[in-house]
């Protein structure tokens, strides 16, 4: 369940219900709605006044262990990126809630972080880092050389990036 408080009384605005497990997080989309994820594999728009649903995004899908939506981007054009260890895809969805894009390249827990130029960096611990174009979903890059997982990654100055992993 999801709440909108008064952030002056402490008076509760708003319950918004619709998810089947646990709320991964939310965030608050530029047009004012409210966007939210779960371990039930869905993405729900929110009215952000009102909290009432305007759309459930399926697409997500669990493969046995258990794990849903692990978090959301907002991509500069307005797209909406989310990303899953349950099933290892990374997925775009556009302003009419449409999946416009799927990559499960990864074999395993994935990760994202936005780079400039609308792409997208994706790592996982299959012991790869991805960049992909953010607008048409096309690999661009596979970065190989870690050999446990990756935990994460920053990025750099003139293009660069900087990942950390288990491999010490």
């Amino acid at each position: 369940i999801l709440r909108i408080w008064d952030g002056q009384s402490g008076k509760s605005l708003a319950v918004l219900k619709g998810h089947t497990d646990s709320v991964s997080g939310a965030n608050l989309l530029p047009d004012g709605r409210i966007l939210s994820w779960s371990y039930d594999h869905t993405l729900r728009i929110w009215h952000g006044v009102l909290g009432k649903p305007l759309a459930v995004l399926e697409g997500h899908f669990d493969d046995g262990i258990g794990a849903g939506i692990d978090g959301v981007e907002i991509l500069e054009d307005g797209n909406i990126l989310s990303f899953s260890g349950g099933d290892s895809t990374i997925r775009i969805w556009n302003a009419q809630f449409t999946g416009l894009f799927e990559a499960q390249e990864h074999s395993n827990f994935v990760q994202t972080k936005l780079l400039p130029g609308g792409r997208i960096l994706s790592w996982s611990s299959d012991h790869t880092l991805r960049i992909w174009d953010g607008r048409s979903g096309e690999s661009l890059a596979v970065l190989k050389g870690h050999t446990n997982g990756v935990y994460g990654a920053l990025a750099l100055s003139d293009d660069r990036i900087l990942s950390w992993s288990g491999d010490h």
